[in-house]
């Protein structure tokens, strides 16, 4: 008798084989999207503190009092949006893990009751 693909095992192997990669894919695309979403914050606050920086440094005038507190300030709101820019990835990122982690056995008894099998 010749084996079948249920007497070997293949359609279990390539199912699980599938799984993996469809779970794979996923972590590859929220990766992609993290890395997506920090890219434009950052880009944000780069042209927002390149405008402050630019208010204080007006060309062909000295440097000044007023100029030096004008750029610790630039200093501070980048510091400040850098801080926020890194909280909020790993919010996003924390996120995406929840939603991977929950996608993989969606009806365990963490599930919200709402969304459970009935």
């Amino acid at each position: 008798k010749k084996p079948t693909m249920s007497d070997s095992g293949d359609s279990d192997s390539d199912a699980h084989h599938y799984i993996r990669a469809q779970k794979a894919n996923r972590r590859l695309q929220n990766f992609i999207f993290v890395e997506q979403q920090k890219e434009a914050l950052t880009a944000a606050v780069r042209k927002l503190t390149d405008k402050c920086f630019a208010m204080c440094a007006i060309p062909g005038t000295r440097k000044t009092r007023e100029t030096d507190v004008c750029v610790d300030n630039c200093q501070h709101l980048y510091l400040e949006a850098s801080k926020h820019i890194v909280k909020e990835i790993g919010l996003r990122a924390s996120r995406l893990d929840a939603a991977e982690q929950w996608s993989n056995n969606p009806f365990e008894e963490d599930t919200p009751k709402d969304l459970k099998k009935k």
